[in-house]
């Protein structure tokens, strides 16, 4: 989907109509709505593209507000994502530009959302031109986020530092550890660095605690022993 196309049209109207943009020409837009014979809500989005003939495709009511989710993400990190640019503006050293309290929340907003989404694996990879967040869901990659590509440095290497790797090593691979909080509970992640095309790309598997430890009457044995 044209998460551009999304982002032009308020995201409460959306949410209200329970309706979705795909796509657009020149001539049409393809919306996507849980109710197609709602025509309330066809009304109401159709006022939001004044110049576009809309196009009406269904998706059930769970796939349009999961997407909605992937937006609303998207525009709650926006100004996070100034306020890490003025920070790196403003901080001269690389050693003060690893600290900057911008950074860690981005990487508390990017391990909720993954989690919240059920992910088994995070994925970071820079590109060309962005830096793209993917979370691995029932085996399939799902993209999460996407920044702009000078987002990445001071992202990888305040994720390397909480893995205890070498940040100054970007040419071989690199493996490590590290646990934290998310929300109430504890969380440990393995983090893997391999060098690609246009930087790093950095995997970290979840792995939650708490369905780590199994009682013994689960796995099995008796709980008289």
């Amino acid at each position: 989907m044209d998460y551009q196309l999304t982002s032009r049209v308020p995201l409460a109207q959306l949410k209200k109509y329970i309706s979705l943009p795909i796509s657009q020409d020149d001539m049409h837009v393809i919306i996507a709505f849980s109710d197609p014979l709602n025509i309330e809500a066809q009304e109401a989005i159709q006022r939001l593209f004044p110049r576009k003939i809309v196009k009406i495709a269904t998706a059930t009511k769970k796939q349009i507000q999961s997407y909605l989710f992937k937006v609303e993400l998207k525009d709650s990190v926006k100004g996070l994502v100034t306020k890490i640019r003025d920070e790196l503006n403003s901080i001269n050293s690389i050693e003060e530009q690893q600290e900057a309290s911008s950074i860690l929340l981005l990487i508390d907003v990017i391990l909720k959302a993954c989690i919240r989404g059920r992910a088994s694996d995070v994925h970071i990879e820079p590109t060309e031109k962005n830096c793209v967040v993917r979370a691995r869901v029932d085996g399939k990659l799902a993209e999460i986020f996407i920044f702009e590509k000078d987002i990445y440095p001071p992202l990888a290497s305040r994720l390397k530092l909480l893995a205890n790797l070498d940040i100054a090593e970007k040419r071989k691979p690199q493996d490590g550890r590290f646990s934290t909080a998310v929300g109430q509970r504890e969380y440990d992640f393995r983090i893997s660095t391999l060098p690609i095309l246009y930087g790093e790309s950095i995997v970290m598997r979840v792995l939650d605690k708490e369905k780590a430890l199994v009682r013994l009457e689960d796995a099995g044995m008796d709980s008289e022993l």
